[in-house]
C-alpha cells in the first residue's frame, strides 16, 4: 500500500510532525511505502488560487502535476495539521484548492452529475489544538463532516476516522505525549484498504 502523508505545521518542532513519523514508522514497519509530503518545503509553495475565466484554461504548473501525481500514486492519504482558528491552516487550505480539481479530483457532467475521480481511496486526519476537550468536542463533529463529505467524499475518498488532540500546550509531558501516539500508531494498524493497480489508478485519472 501507498501512503501519502500531508503536514501543515510550519515548525519543524511543531508535534504535526512527530505524529506524521510514527504513522509512517508503524505503516513502513508493515512493508507498506510512506511519502510525507510538508507543505512548507519550497518545493511545495503553490501560491494561492487565482482565475480569470474558466478553471480549465489554467496551465498546469510543474509543482501542480508533481503533487497531483503524487495524490494518484497514493492508496491512503493522511492529513496532519494544527487547528487555527477553527479550521485548517491556510496553506492546507490552498493546496486543497489548488490540487483537489475538477478534472482531476471530480468532474460533472452535462447534466450536472457529479463523479468522483479518486474513489478507491482512504484516508485518515490528525489535528492538533491548544484549546480544551470540551470545545473540540463540538468542534470535531462539524469539522469531521465537512472533511468525510464536503471534501474527501467530494473526490471518492473515504475518510476512515478523524481525531483531535486537544490542550496540546500543558500536554507536554512524555507519558501523554506517548498515549497520543499510542492513538496514532493503532489508527496506522487498524485497517488496511485493497490496494488500487497502478493501472487502475492511470484509468481513474483519465476517465
Amino acid at each position: 500500500m501507498n501512503v501519502l502523508i500531508v503536514t501543515a505545521h510550519p515548525s519543524k518542532k511543531g508535534f504535526t510532525h512527530t505524529i506524521a513519523a510514527q504513522y509512517a514508522h508503524e505503516k513502513e514497519a508493515r512493508g507498506h511505502d510512506v511519502f510525507i509530503m510538508d507543505l512548507y518545503k519550497k518545493k511545495y509553495t503553490q501560491p494561492f488560487l487565482t482565475y480569470e475565466h474558466s478553471q480549465k484554461e489554467n496551465k498546469i504548473s510543474a509543482t501542480q502535476r508533481t503533487i497531483q501525481e503524487r495524490i494518484i500514486w497514493a492508496d491512503e492519504v493522511v492529513f496532519v495539521f494544527p487547528i487555527w482558528w477553527f479550521g485548517p491552516p491556510a496553506i492546507l487550505k490552498n493546496f486543497l484548492d489548488q490540487n483537489f480539481t475538477s478534472g482531476f479530483a471530480y468532474k460533472y457532467n452535462k447534466s450536472g452529475v457529479r463523479r468522483e475521480l479518486l474513489e478507491g481511496r482512504t484516508a485518515r486526519v490528525f489535528t492538533t489544538a491548544d484549546g480544551p476537550y470540551w470545545v473540540y468536542t463540538a468542534f470535531r463533529i462539524g469539522a469531521y463532516f465537512r472533511w468525510k463529505y464536503g471534501v474527501l467524499g467530494f473526490c471518492g475518498i473515504e475518510l476512515l476516522s478523524f481525531d483531535t488532540f486537544a490542550e496540546m500546550f500543558k500536554r507536554t509531558e512524555p507519558h501523554l505525549r506517548e498515549r497520543m501516539l499510542a492513538r496514532v500508531s493503532e489508527r496506522a494498524r487498524a485497517y488496511e484498504p485493497i490496494t488500487i493497480s497502478r493501472s487502475r489508478k492511470k484509468k481513474l485519472h483519465k476517465e
